[in-house]
């Protein structure tokens, strides 16, 4: 572990970001790979982007593994990690992005929806992060950074109530491994992203990308490439004393 008045930067390290095909995702994972760590792409169908993703990893000078796991099965999520120490030899850092974003109105959600978007945001980075903890401890420190979002701070009506409800608890789960890991050199911090142009907003209907963006005191949306470099910040020495905190980068959108 790096002491706290060190400059040196990691001379080498292990990164998984999951979700790391697209978006957000592959931004974090070339932004660490910039960094200096070997980066560990999980995936759970768009392998092509994955691929992309690691061979842009690769391209940078850096170790690029692919894992394919669906992180709404817990035993996946747990395996994930367990997989990536075996490839990778190490773990330093998990970034927990993956998650599912529906735009279900409250009023129909069903159940069966209701699960698989809590089982993938919230129980599979729990158990993905739980496995990490683990290891770190043991190794003496680590960096886990956990992906929420503005909606899970501020509440929303366009998107999910469900996707919001496993986005605020993220911020509660932070704390818990951030006053858990504290003794054990492990940082765990929180990125809350506002309206960010990626693949999935580009989904959204334009009226309402145009009326959220429009609402944004910095009068545009976020860049992937901009939330990563926030992530690659609480990787480094940098951020050596910082854990538990929640991290907003939404233009201004939220301010608290």
């Amino acid at each position: 572990m790096i002491a706290a008045d060190s400059d040196k930067p990691l001379a080498k390290g292990a990164a998984l970001v999951t979700g790391g095909g697209r978006g957000i995702g592959r931004a974090c994972c070339l932004a660490l790979a910039r960094a200096g760590f070997d980066v560990a792409v999980n995936f759970f169908r768009n392998e092509a982007a994955a691929r992309q993703t690691a061979a842009e990893v690769e391209a940078l000078g850096r170790k690029a593994t692919l894992h394919q796991a669906d992180l709404g099965e817990v035993n996946q999520a747990m395996s994930l990690v367990e997989q990536v120490l075996k490839a990778q030899g190490r773990l330093d850092v998990l970034v927990n992005n993956a998650a599912m974003a529906p735009v279900t109105p409250i009023t129909e959600i069903t159940p069966q929806e209701w699960e698989r978007v809590m089982a993938v945001n919230l129980e599979g980075a729990f158990f993905c992060a739980q496995k990490a903890f683990v290891h770190m401890c043991a190794a003496g420190g680590g960096r886990i950074i956990f992906i929420s979002s503005q909606a899970g701070q501020a509440g929303g009506v366009f998107i999910g109530a469900h996707y919001v409800s496993s986005k605020a608890a993220l911020l509660g789960l932070t704390k818990s491994f951030a006053k858990s890991g504290a003794a054990h050199g492990v940082l765990v911090n929180c990125v809350a992203p506002g309206q960010i142009d990626t693949p999935l907003t580009k989904t959204f209907p334009p009226e309402k990308v145009s009326q959220l963006t429009a609402q944004i005191p910095l009068g545009r949306m976020g860049s992937a490439r901009e939330v990563a470099l926030v992530v690659a910040f609480l990787a480094s020495p940098a951020a050596s004393y910082l854990t538990g905190a929640t991290i907003p980068v939404n233009g201004g959108m939220l301010m608290t």
